[in-house]
């Protein structure tokens, strides 16, 4: 407000001098200068109260940490939340901190405890015969999605068994936010990681695992498990040979694209790939 005044100020005095120039001196310049003059002073008054009585608001976050903000509060689980904080990267672990439980209420209410993890994604993993499918010697990527609640500081941890207990496969089937991040986890929020698995050159249908648990962030080499759970699901291993492996025995919805084994029934009333 007060550069405006000193504008002000300025342009009337550059008006009177003008005025004086066009008296002494009859000329088109000193005219085109009072016209200018005229319009930055109009303009300078009908902008004089303008942003005088903005709302201004500043958001700070922590060191490593990126800021965001919703118009409103975002859904996780179907629980309001709204997320306070963002950290890690999309390569390694992405974490989002937020005000209120992302676990929805119901397993929250049964589970009654102060750490927790809830797998939402990939989907599948949550089926009846939940299953994905490869190429020989191939790897598959798992888009993990887990809502956490967590009242200390802790180390999460994601595997894909039995690939991370093999040495040359475990930095592609483990994450932790210990390497991935080396912060804690702690309060509510939830964890986007990719965990990537290999199959074996055979083909065939494998039994798989995702194992995801907590530990106390500090001294956790020795630190009692807080949590730990296991998804089962299937790996499909297809064949290059129709007549070989799996291959033979999947179909493809044509109106979804989405690939599907064909089982049939055995006399005994047990189900088996055909």
């Amino acid at each position: 407000m007060q550069i405006k005044k000193v504008l002000i100020i300025l342009n009337i005095i550059g008006l009177v001098c003008c005025l004086i120039w066009v008296i002494t001196d009859p000329g088109w310049e000193p005219v085109v200068a009072i016209v200018g003059l005229i319009a930055t002073l109009i303009a300078l008054f009908f902008n004089a109260g303008d942003g005088d009585n903005g709302f201004k608001m500043t958001q700070k976050g922590g060191k490593g940490s990126t800021n965001y903000q919703s118009n409103g509060n975002m859904t996780i689980n179907n629980n309001p939340t709204t997320t306070i904080n963002h950290y890690g990267s999309t390569e390694t672990m992405w974490i989002g901190q937020t005000d209120r439980p992302t676990i929805s209420y119901e397993t929250l209410e049964v589970s009654n405890s102060e750490y927790f993890l809830e797998l939402v994604q990939p989907a599948f993993v949550n089926e009846v015969d939940g299953y994905i499918t490869c190429l020989p010697d191939q790897t598959y990527k798992l888009e993990i999605v887990v809502n956490y609640k967590s009242k200390t500081e802790t180390k999460f941890y994601a595997n894909i068994y039995p690939d991370a207990e093999e040495y040359l496969l475990h930095h592609l089937a483990h994450k932790d936010n210990v390497k991935s991040l080396g912060r804690p986890l702690t309060g509510f929020g939830y964890i986007k990681l990719q965990l990537t698995g290999t199959a074996p050159n055979e083909p065939g249908t494998y039994e798989r695992e995702i194992n995801i648990g907590l530990l106390h962030f500090k001294e956790w080499k020795n630190s009692e498990v807080l949590f730990d759970n296991f998804y089962k699901f299937k790996l499909v291993v297809f064949s290059t040979d129709k007549n070989k492996g799996p291959h033979a025995a999947s179909r493809v919805n044509p109106k979804t694209g989405v690939s599907f084994m064909v089982l049939k029934e055995n006399e005994d009333g047990t189900t088996s790939e055909t």
